[in-house]
């Protein structure tokens, strides 16, 4: 396990986040998914990067396991807007935001099955390898329309380590 006890840049945020996402995992282990981390908070924990911040909580996902999961939700009471043509979920709580995305039609293969387990600070989530994250910073700066940029200086980044 990989311990990080470090916090991002935007720590007030991220604490709040960390204790929101408990919650969305939860709903998640409770309709049977077991969700992988990746983005900007597993980039944040390979590196210990503190200039990083930490808006949202990106996690990939069986795409059979979204419907069990708003259901989940739903009961817990825990907001969520889900995107059909996105294949994924924004769940939130005010300025507060996870994403839940399939990892078949964003990864184009299923959930990880190699994967790193890391604690930040009470917060314990699979996520991705560093193979794969890095993986993931390449493809999305060369093809996504959202923040280009900083897909492009986080892969130069792990391309160093």
């Amino acid at each position: 396990m990989i311990k990080v006890n470090a916090c991002p840049a935007n720590k007030r945020h991220f604490l709040r986040l960390k204790a929101f996402c408990v919650d969305v995992l939860a709903a998640c282990r409770e309709a049977g998914a077991e969700p992988v981390a990746y983005g900007s908070l597993v980039f944040f924990g390979y590196t210990r990067n503190r200039k990083t911040n930490v808006h949202d909580i990106d996690l990939l996902v069986p795409e059979k396991s979204l419907a069990s999961i708003r259901k989940a939700l739903r009961r817990r009471k825990i907001a969520y807007k889900y995107h059909h043509s996105w294949h994924g979920m924004k769940v939130f709580r005010g300025e507060l935001s996870v994403e839940l995305d399939s990892s078949e039609f964003w990864q184009k293969r299923p959930v990880p099955k190699r994967f790193e387990l890391f604690d930040f600070g009470g917060l314990v989530l699979r996520a991705v390898s560093f193979g794969t994250l890095k993986g993931i910073y390449r493809r999305a700066y060369k093809i996504t329309d959202e923040r280009p940029e900083e897909s492009r200086r986080k892969y130069e980044i792990l391309k160093k380590y």
